[in-house]
């Protein structure tokens, strides 16, 4: 692609770029109705009314796949069946993991063909992965005991969604139709869960959000957490790599408005947002700023609910996925939303991504008593799911004015955004048990704790135990005493032992 971009005009990279991902979509379709069989895992299915896959009955030596009506639920295709996955544990320890995949990020005609890449069927592991939160061997896993239930993604909506669409692979297709069930599924997975009592007696509750999967985790924690009989359990929150926390760049509309309301109003989960302010804005085709959600959010589950979030100092597929998405609407995004006219999505530089994941941080941090988050001196794109997915940035070739990229090569036009060339993607194993110190300076007299010690830490609070922010970097100002090396109003709140009843 990079070759094409020096020999022709704007024009034609454009009509290649499609042409390139609408042939991996069909690639994508064509794996559609594969089978992949997990050995080691326990396979049930549950009637349209939710009946059967009695919890009791489930095998406490191996992982269970439960598979939901196609009348209840269903990915992206008609005809794929959803599925969960289920370890059973203690039953007074209940986590429920909602996993990530690429979404949605704006109407078009064309998205079929742009934005190819998203899961088409339940990721269903093996019974014990080995690593992440669901090894059920690593003792350090704070979530190895516990009754863990996993929610894949196969509806490219963030898990909000209740609408089925029909997409154009090309101008002249007949379309395509996806289903957008992601809010359906969801509702099947805590209402199985409601009927086989396991928020009867739960004592520690954790909501966990992968990647997309952190929005629809924020959004559900509240829900979730009411559906528990003794609403005094012990909650908490962890999100880790969500995309749109990173685009939480000040003075830009358009970032809100491409990655979370046009998600959302298309998916027809503008309903779910937390306040009717924020409904109204989606609704109005207003951007709605992932600061903003996550604040409603944290009103909203009160302050006993601690709030971890983790990052990535320099998510390289992160930084990738967006440039290409900038790149791929650079003639719609303009003419359809004339804020986002001026806006690029790509972050050029280490410090520019690190400095947009620090505002985040900050801006939540600064509000919320019993927010914390954990930087991770990384390349890679989520730290504590099974796997984890690096990308090596090619050569950036720029939307003027932009002073951190390369020059265009000659005879290039101009990009009306920044796009990445010659990147390579690959996915590795959890780097969760590995991941130590975050300091670089200044450090030796407090190291810090390891991420597992970090999350585990935060199920132990009110028992000689506490939950810092954890931050890798350089302090913007002199911040005598830091535990850590970060921004220093970060660095500086006091750590959290104790939450209120």
């Amino acid at each position: 692609l990079g070759k094409i971009t020096r020999q022709l005009p704007r024009e034609r990279v454009v009509s290649r770029f499609r042409e390139i991902k609408m042939r991996r979509t069909l690639v994508l379709a064509a794996l559609v109705h594969a089978v992949v069989v997990v050995s080691g895992v326990d396979v049930c299915s549950l009637a349209a009314d939710l009946s059967g896959c009695p919890y009791a009955s489930l095998s406490s030596t191996k992982s269970t796949k439960i598979v939901v009506d196609d009348a209840t639920g269903g990915c992206l295709y008609p005809g794929v069946d959803f599925a969960f996955q289920v370890w059973k544990g203690d039953p007074e320890k209940v986590a429920i993991v909602f996993r990530g995949s690429r979404t949605l990020t704006y109407d078009l005609s064309v998205f079929f063909a742009l934005e190819g890449g998203f899961d088409v069927s339940p990721d269903i592991f093996a019974d014990d992965p080995g690593a992440g939160i669901y090894s059920r061997s690593d003792t350090t896993n704070v979530l190895h005991d516990f009754t863990l239930i996993s929610v894949p993604q196969c509806t490219a909506d963030a898990h909000l969604g209740n609408a089925s669409r029909t997409y154009l692979a090309s101008p002249a297709s007949p379309g395509v139709e996806l289903r957008h069930f992601g809010s359906r599924n969801a509702e099947a997975v805590l209402s199985w869960a409601e009927a086989n009592g396991l928020f009867t007696d739960v004592e520690t509750l954790a909501v966990v959000g992968l990647s997309s999967g952190s929005i629809g985790a924020a959004l559900y924690a509240k829900g979730i957490r009411e559906r528990a009989a003794a609403p005094a359990a012990k909650t908490v929150l962890v999100l880790d790599a969500n995309p749109s926390s990173f685009l939480s760049v000040e003075d830009d509309p358009c970032v809100g408005l491409l990655l979370n309301t046009q998600l959302l109003l298309q998916v027809d989960g503008c309903g779910l947002l937390p306040t009717a302010d924020l409904d109204f804005k989606c609704r109005d085709n207003l951007g709605v700023d992932t600061v903003d959600i996550i604040s409603e959010v944290m009103a909203t589950l009160g302050d006993d609910v601690l709030v971890l979030e983790i990052f990535a100092k320099y998510d390289t597929f992160v930084v990738d996925s967006l440039a290409n998405l900038g790149f791929a609407a650079l003639e719609e995004k303009a003419r359809i939303f004339p804020a986002c006219a001026e806006s690029s999505l790509a972050f050029p530089s280490v410090d520019a991504f690190y400095a947009a994941t620090t505002n985040f941080a900050r801006n939540i941090s600064d509000a919320f008593p019993n927010y914390y988050s954990y930087v991770v001196d990384v390349d890679s794109h989520v730290s504590i799911d099974a796997a984890t997915v690096l990308s090596t940035l090619g050569v950036l070739l720029p939307a003027p004015p932009n002073p951190f990229a390369a020059p265009l090569p000659a005879g290039s036009a101009p990009l009306s955004a920044d796009i990445f060339f010659g990147t390579t993607t690959v996915t590795l194993p959890s780097p969760f048990s590995t991941i130590t110190a975050q300091c670089d300076v200044g450090c030796a007299s407090y190291p810090g704790p390891s991420l597992a010690l970090w999350l585990s830490n935060a199920f132990d609070l009110d028992d000689d135990a506490e939950v810092c922010n954890e931050c890798f970097g350089t302090l913007t100002t002199a911040f005598v005493g830091a535990r850590t090396t970060c921004d220093a109003t970060i660095a500086s709140k006091p750590c959290i032992d104790e939450l209120e009843d």
